[in-house]
């Protein structure tokens, strides 16, 4: 009898935790869809108390997760750029950037995504990074498989050739400059970069969703010191991200060090 429970128990946990992991796969497709549409007229900017520009793209993303994510499951915490954290004491916590590279988007350049990830009991079990108009993505489950929204599978490719993805204000030998940091982390993946460098502090929404993808495809995910990120506070900020193979990740956190000095 005993086994019998545990068994059900069991199966109901993973039906709960499946269905969500589907329903965030499916909000990034309708949130893809959306932001192209909004993206052929005129994007309507604001500026934040801190300057940084919101879009009405931004906030039309963040309304339509949110507002579906609520409808099935009105208990579940809620962290978001673009709002007031909700319930983030929950079991199940959703994160969302509704829009990482806010500023390239305005300026037209492809080089922005939707980032939303799925917490449970502060562990990240599933993620999805989208690029709406490349149509390029990246997502995860607890099974830590790494696929796009079509479920092909994705392979982690080291070219030791290819430059290091930084940010437009950063400089770095042998690099390039890209917009959305979670944009920059999962090109990594698909050997575009070497490596993915912000030397800035992060908020927990730009990458939850991406350090949970490229930690799953095998590649080595620190602060710019060389310390492991920590999910344990949403307040934290993260204080820069490296994200590169194992085979060359300790040589950048100390050419960083370097140049802090």
């Amino acid at each position: 009898m005993k086994k019998d429970i545990l068994k059900c128990m069991k199966i109901c946990n993973d039906y709960i935790m499946q269905s969500r992991i589907q329903l965030l796969q499916q909000l990034l497709q309708k949130a893809s869809r959306l932001c192209c549409q909004c993206y052929q007229d005129q994007i309507e900017i604001t500026y934040k108390e801190d300057h940084q520009p919101v879009t009405n793209i931004d906030q039309s993303i963040n309304d339509l997760i949110r507002t579906q994510m609520n409808a099935q499951y009105p208990y579940d915490g809620w962290f978001s750029e673009e709002d007031e954290g909700q319930r983030l004491d929950a079991t199940f916590t959703w994160i969302l950037d509704p829009i990482d590279g806010t500023r390239q988007m305005i300026q037209r350049i492809p080089e922005f995504c939707i980032a939303l990830a799925l917490m449970k009991n502060q562990k990240l079990i599933a993620s999805g990074v989208v690029n709406p108009m490349t149509q390029e993505s990246w997502l995860s489950d607890p099974s830590k498989a790494v696929y796009d929204l079509e479920h092909k599978a994705h392979r982690l490719i080291y070219n030791p050739n290819a430059p290091r993805l930084i940010s437009h204000q950063f400089s770095f030998d042998h690099s390039m400059h890209m917009g959305s940091i979670a944009y920059r982390m999962c090109k990594v993946i698909q050997g575009d970069g070497v490596a993915a460098i912000s030397n800035r502090e992060i908020a927990l929404w730009d990458v939850a969703a991406a350090i949970h993808i490229t930690l799953n495809t095998g590649l080595v995910v620190t602060d710019i010191h060389g310390d492991s990120v920590s999910f344990d506070s949403f307040d934290r900020k993260v204080n820069g991200i490296v994200v590169a193979h194992v085979e060359n990740h300790r040589k950048i956190i100390e050419e960083i060090g370097q140049r802090r000095i």
